[in-house]
């Protein structure tokens, strides 16, 4: 079998039988195409021609070009693909079988943002909106500003990534109880509380001042005109209202989500709680957030430890020795 051929039915049984995200899909496309690129490059195109030293020529070209996680991605939706071939004995051997791989993957911490940088950025929304009068329902800047303080709210208070946050609809909202249903990676969903009172409040807001809009078209998050907000709107949000703010570094949703685990953490909040909020399939993933403040470890492991027991007993012995 040629190796477009070969593709395309994988992609049709990645969407028909394994039902996977549109996004998913999106990217096994993109780094497919990339593969089939290469081959044709090479010469090689059935797919019983390709064998090891071909599959390590591309991983060279991948690595020359693109950051580790970005490579692991790629390979991940290539061994899928050999997989699935071998599975349908389409290919009788998967080169990826004993093929040793030795990636180095730098550990890289999630960037976060300081808790005087948030209360300066809230400290800013909120003295733009007090300066809106008796004229208030009939402004459009009073009501997109409305919008604006429930995003930055909601992705400081959840922790929601940002394509979670664009993809919400009315239907995934429990105002009563203050959650949402979001649809998160590989089409997980998981239940998000938003039960501060404060984002409580702006997200009520925000819903009185879009009521109409949001009935009509469904989604919960829209611009002036009605149309569902795109994760690149979100961003671009957030990065106008850091700046009117003052604030000197480049701010961006993502960073609300590192942020919120990062002091969920710090206030003694267990890491599984962690993982379910942010909605990691793996705890290995939410484990990074213990390694950003050692100075909070230790002080936890100074209150906490129960090596304080002994040492609080040793002291009672020592009074009594003469």
């Amino acid at each position: 079998m040629i190796v477009d051929k070969a593709i395309n039915e994988f992609m049709l049984y990645c969407k028909h039988e394994k039902n996977l995200s549109a996004k998913t899909l999106k990217a096994y496309g993109i780094d497919l195409s990339q593969f089939h690129k290469f081959t044709v490059e090479a010469h090689t195109t059935e797919i019983s021609h390709i064998d090891r030293p071909l599959l390590r020529d591309f991983i060279a070209r991948l690595q020359s070009g693109y950051k580790p996680r970005t490579v692991r991605r790629k390979l991940a939706a290539l061994k899928s693909f050999f997989t699935h071939l071998e599975c349908e004995d389409i290919e009788t051997i998967n080169p990826f079988r004993k093929l040793r791989l030795k990636l180095q993957y730098p550990t890289t911490l999630p960037k976060d943002i300081s808790l005087p940088e948030i209360e300066r950025l809230f400290q800013y929304l909120y003295r733009q909106r007090a300066l809106f009068t008796g004229d208030k329902p009939l402004s459009c800047d009073f009501k997109t500003l409305t919008r604006d303080i429930a995003i930055i709210e909601l992705l400081f208070c959840t922790g929601m990534r940002v394509s979670e946050l664009a993809d919400l609809r009315l239907s995934n909202v429990d105002l009563l109880s203050s959650f949402f249903r979001v649809n998160g990676k590989g089409s997980r969903e998981r239940i998000v509380s938003f039960g501060q009172e404060a984002t409580v409040s702006a997200f009520k807001e925000y819903l009185s001042q879009y009521s109409t809009i949001i009935v009509n078209t469904g989604c919960l998050f829209v611009n002036r005109s009605g149309r569902k907000l795109s994760s690149e709107s979100i961003r671009a949000i957030v990065r106008k209202h850091a700046s009117d703010a003052g604030i000197s570094f480049r701010i961006t949703p993502h960073m609300f989500r590192h942020t919120t685990a990062t002091l969920l953490l710090e206030q003694g909040v267990d890491i599984r709680y962690i993982q379910a909020l942010l909605g990691h399939s793996s705890i290995v993933t939410t484990e990074i957030y213990t390694k950003i403040n050692p100075r909070q470890q230790n002080r936890i492991l100074e209150q906490k430890h129960p090596r304080r027991l002994i040492t609080a007993s040793m002291e009672t012995i020592n009074r009594q020795i003469p």
